[in-house]
């Protein structure tokens, strides 16, 4: 113990040498004032964007009624930023991951104003070249702001600067591994001062002994280093059960100047989109978020309704010649049908084109394989290029589908994958579809062991939780490549 406090004191005399030759002082300055801070800047600019296309435009004379419009912009456009979590300290430090997400809001923005101008005659007040200009210099003016305020805060977070946190974690467990994990991954501007614990030293390090390097010491010793100010934040990462420790180490550290926050169990930590939100006032911990929320849901049905009624309108010379060939290839029915599960784990009749020479629909169904003697000769050539999926056009046009989702297996199948596969229900949460995020990533065709089913699981559930307008014409654009450039299809 006497070498573990020398060794604690090297490192705190270590620190403050480094902080004094550095020349920075810590000005302690909030991290949610920076975002508040950014959010006003977002509305001056708009505002002040409204101001120089006046002047662009020739309308200097009317420029408190261009910067009345260019503030309520604003206010607007900061406010669908923060609903769409765009006005957060790690969105501002990523400028690029936030721009395409930025622009369409704004577009979006610009389009609403433009309507509502329009229907309620507020369009006669001001001259469609100002519109115009405004909208393009509030655009480029949000975007450079924002690179210019991740530089600064790039800046402020390097080199113990003013937003940097020194955090310590109290609890040498799995919890705490966990967490340091993504500290390493997603901590930019955080250091870690060390893992306490206030059980034996060599039990922890028994236990724990990839924490040989990280171990800080016993509790006494982490209280002389917050009341030094050398720790900004406290991470308590015991399991939950046991709550009369973590009630006692709360207790023995209530009194100091540091932020104290409680690490979430293991089973949250392991769910990496696990976010903190609020029920009947109170905090909770949210592991899944409803798919296609709010307006997700809307958009997502014009999506479908719209493009797939255009496509079916483009291919129907094709999916006429198809029908053709299978009747001029093969005895039977020109269209294949069979019930699956869809949303809910609800069930529905797909349409497909026949491409086989036998129809199953029952509790035991053959997945194709490759060189299938049931395959017909035209089959083939249509299973190669996915042109037997055309007729499930029909089934997004009926509601049972979705363009991209997904995809649906037969009833046989679901029942099979969902008794081995972890998480395999999740896949019903949202509509299925006629292309995934799993098949353009190579995903597809037959899936005869259970490993490479679990593999297309997650690419669904990915699909799922990261879903947007623009991640599904990605999908759509990757599926031509695929269709054209086929592979594992047979």
């Amino acid at each position: 113990m006497a070498e573990q406090q020398l060794h604690m004191k090297g490192k705190q005399s270590e620190a403050k040498t480094a902080r004094a030759h550095s020349g920075l002082t810590r000005a302690g300055l909030s991290r949610d004032f920076c975002v508040d801070l950014a959010s006003l800047l977002n509305i001056l600019v708009i505002a002040l964007a409204a101001l120089v296309a006046a002047y662009i435009s020739g309308e200097q004379g009317y420029l408190v009624r261009y910067l009345s419009i260019g503030v309520i912009g604003g206010l607007a456009a900061t406010e669908i930023f923060i609903q769409g979590g765009y006005q957060t300290f790690d969105r501002l430090l990523s400028p690029w991951r936030a721009l395409r997400g930025l622009v369409w809001r704004w577009a979006w923005i610009i389009i609403a104003m433009a309507l509502v101008a329009f229907l309620t005659d507020i369009s006669a007040i001001f001259s469609v070249s100002w519109f115009v200009e405004w909208g393009a210099l509030s655009l480029i003016g949000i975007l450079l702001s924002r690179f210019a305020i991740a530089q600064w805060l790039g800046h402020a977070l390097e080199n113990g600067g003013a937003l940097s946190r020194r955090v310590a974690i109290v609890g040498a467990t799995n919890i705490a591994e966990k967490f340091t994990e993504r500290m390493s991954e997603h901590g930019k501007g955080l250091t870690l001062v060390g893992i306490f614990d206030d059980r034996d030293l060599q039990a922890r390090q028994k236990n724990h002994p990839a924490f040989d390097d990280k171990i800080g010491g016993d509790l006494a010793q982490l209280i002389q280093l917050a009341l030094s100010g050398d720790v900004d934040d406290i991470v308590i990462c015991l399991p939950w059960s046991a709550d009369n420790r973590i009630e006692s180490v709360f207790h023995r550290l209530a009194v100091l100047p540091a932020n104290i926050v409680v690490c979430p169990d293991m089973l949250w930590l392991n769910k990496s989109h696990g976010q903190v939100s609020k029920l009947a006032g109170v905090p909770v911990l949210k592991i899944h978020r409803r798919p296609l929320e709010g307006w997700g849901g809307v958009l997502k049905a014009l999506e479908d309704r719209v493009l797939s009624f255009l496509f079916l309108l483009a291919l129907m010379p094709v999916m006429g010649l198809v029908a053709l060939a299978i009747k001029l290839d093969s005895r039977g029915p020109v269209f294949f049908r069979q019930h699956r599960h869809g949303f809910g784990h609800e069930e529905f009749k797909i349409y497909k084109f026949r491409t086989m020479r036998v129809a199953e629909d029952g509790d035991e169904i053959r997945q194709a394989t490759k060189d299938d003697d049931r395959v017909t000769r035209v089959g083939r050539f249509l299973r190669k290029y996915s042109l037997d999926e055309l007729p499930q056009l029909l089934n997004v046009l009926r509601g049972d589908m979705s363009l991209v989702g997904p995809r649906p297996h037969a009833i046989a199948h679901n029942a099979q994958y969902a008794r081995v596969i972890a998480d395999y229900a999740g896949r019903h949460k949202v509509k299925p579809g006629i292309t995934g995020w799993a098949q353009v990533n190579g995903l597809r065709g037959e899936t005869s062991e259970t490993v490479m089913m679990a593999t297309r699981v997650r690419f669904d559930l990915n699909y799922i939780e990261h879903w947007s307008l623009w991640f599904d014409l990605r999908i759509i654009m990757m599926t031509v490549w695929a269709v054209l450039f086929p592979k594992n299809a047979y």
